[in-house]
């Protein structure tokens, strides 16, 4: 779903004032999109639909649809048709933005630090304690040393809660963390550093507690 929102090169049939057309489907009314052109035109043509032009859009316009009518079908009428509506289109723009701050994190983008400080979506896995207090789940690195484990998104965070045994995984509370208040209470606990998405299934990276302090203060990271 977050490559979905990341493909920058979409084609949709457009009216003739630009607006993306919500068309009939199999499953009912949809924003029709395509991974190129030549397709679009030709599902067109082939349905009858009488349309203006096909325009290319980015991905993030799933960010800006929405409700519980609304609905997408990629390559329609093709062995790859996928549509897309209700609570799952609901949860693409949140996936978009997790898919950006990982980005920013592996693949090597310029890191904007003030953003991953302040995005509020961050995750944490937390293990009921006896009396009532909750635990962070902890990771380590390769020489032992215990790590914040951070998650930007659920599918993130239940690979690593599935590697805890079976007793501790009946203990654990998901909670969605704010990134500025969460980072800065890092610094004052006995950790090494943080790493994000230890377990997977996205590319894990880990930071040490320089880091860390920088993320908290954004300071600009130097790539």
């Amino acid at each position: 779903m977050r490559a979905l929102t990341l493909y920058p090169g979409w084609q949709t049939p457009t009216s003739d004032l630009g607006e993306p057309l919500l068309l009939p489907t199999t499953q009912g009314p949809a924003l029709l999109l395509f991974l190129d052109a030549d397709r679009a035109r030709t599902y067109l043509s082939t349905e009858r639909v009488t349309t203006h032009a096909v325009h290319a859009i980015s991905g993030d316009l799933f960010a800006s649809i929405g409700g519980p009518e609304t609905r997408v079908c990629i390559e329609p009428e093709s062995p790859y048709e996928l549509q897309i509506g209700g609570d799952r289109l609901a949860s693409v723009p949140q996936l978009a933005q997790a898919a950006i701050i990982e980005a920013m994190l592996v693949d090597g983008r310029p890191v904007e630090m003030a953003m991953l400080r302040d995005w509020p979506h961050w995750l944490g896995l937390f293990t009921e304690e006896t009396d009532g207090r909750l635990q962070l789940a902890l990771t380590a690195d390769r020489e032992g040393r215990p790590l914040a484990a951070v998650f930007t998104a659920e599918d993130c965070l239940q690979a690593f809660e599935a590697l805890l045994p079976p007793d501790q995984r009946q203990k654990t509370r998901i909670r969605e963390v704010k990134g500025a208040q969460f980072f800065s209470q890092l610094l004052y606990l006995p950790l090494a550093g943080v790493a994000f998405n230890p377990a997977g299934p996205v590319p894990s990276r880990a930071f040490d507690k320089q880091w860390v302090e920088r993320l908290v203060r954004a300071v600009p990271e130097l790539n």
